[in-house]
């Protein structure tokens, strides 16, 4: 038999004893670390920012994880002007920015921003004030979104600064649009009176003041999803208070603006009993207990408006009168 056959039967298996051995050491630390997976416990995820019942600067929450009738949180810094803007479609929830403090309670409802064409939530958090928001009807679960815009530091109203840089100082911005000093601050506005005449003559047309013609909030009588009632509005505005000896009058607009007719000053706002939304070369006609009168342009000034009031009409009533 060839030596490299040759067979020891003393050491029968010797090799694959000891192959054997190094390969179960090599496995057992494995097999005990594949085991322990099973036991150990695993980290639960971050919970989700959108769902904490939180609002924070920045963050986009989903309308459907904010039930009706439960208020929202919303975490900001202080002197900081905030901004809600809701994007849902019909059927979804009035809403309403909250702001606390110990010895006041302030609520705003919506607010239509012609000059970026969107519905707008503003607001300001004072140094010893909460905010938060209330959610007012719609359905269960409604689809859209809530997005929390902020500014820091925020406008401060009166200080003939543009605190927030959006180019709007004091009562010209935004967030200052239910500041209760603001709506006293429309002393400066264009006062026009209507005279009797038998053809159209030209308003003068005020040009815009940064600061003395200042924004204006206004509520009025139309109000939807898309397009909320009250509307903040800054262009060079006419307020037409007088028709002397005229029963009716007209307008004729140059350009596209907001007809608030019948106007009552409150404590933040104008209110509009009645109001037109007018396009370049419509005409409005009213008699003349619609006034005072509002006209607050699309632009920043009105690029003309022609008015005639109408004195015949009440000459001949006092005529036929018995």
């Amino acid at each position: 038999m060839p030596t490299g056959s040759t067979h020891d039967p003393t050491r029968p298996h010797a090799p694959r004893q000891r192959l054997g051995a190094r390969t179960l050491a090599l496995c057992t630390p494995l097999a005990v670390l594949a085991g322990c997976a099973f036991f150990v416990t695993q980290p639960e995820p971050p919970p989700d920012p959108s769902l904490d019942g939180i609002l924070s600067c920045g963050e986009v929450m989903p309308l459907a994880s904010w039930l009706p009738g439960e208020q929202l949180e919303l975490d900001v810094g202080i002197f900081t002007s905030v901004e809600v803007v809701a994007d849902f479609d019909e059927g979804g929830p009035a809403l309403r920015l909250v702001a606390t403090s110990d010895t006041a309670l302030r609520r705003g409802v919506e607010i239509w921003d012609p000059v970026r064409a969107r519905r707008t939530l503003p607001g300001f958090r004072g140094s010893s004030e909460d905010l938060s928001l209330e959610r007012i009807g719609g359905d269960e679960v409604s689809e859209g979104t809530l997005t929390l815009e902020c500014s820091e530091p925020g406008e401060m109203c009166f200080n003939v600064q543009d605190d927030d840089g959006d180019g709007a100082i004091d009562c010209a911005d935004l967030h200052c649009a239910r500041d209760t000093n603001c709506i006293d601050d429309q002393d400066d506005l264009a006062e026009r009176v209507i005279t009797c005449s038998e053809d159209y003559a030209p308003l003068d047309v005020p040009e815009l003041d940064r600061l003395d013609s200042q924004r204006t909030l206004y509520a009025t009588t139309e109000g939807t999803v898309e397009h909320p009632a009250d509307e903040f509005r800054g262009g060079a505005e006419i307020v037409l208070l007088e028709a002397p000896g005229a029963a009716s009058l007209s307008l004729r607009f140059g350009s596209a603006g907001l007809v608030c007719a019948a106007a009552t000053p409150g404590e933040t706002s104008v209110h509009c009993q009645d109001t037109r939304r007018v396009q370049a070369g419509d005409v409005y006609e009213t008699s003349v207990d619609a006034l005072p009168i509002y006209l607050e342009p699309d632009d920043a000034r009105w690029l003309g408006i022609e008015a005639r009031g109408d004195c015949e009409t009440e000459n001949r009533d006092l005529s036929s009168a018995p």
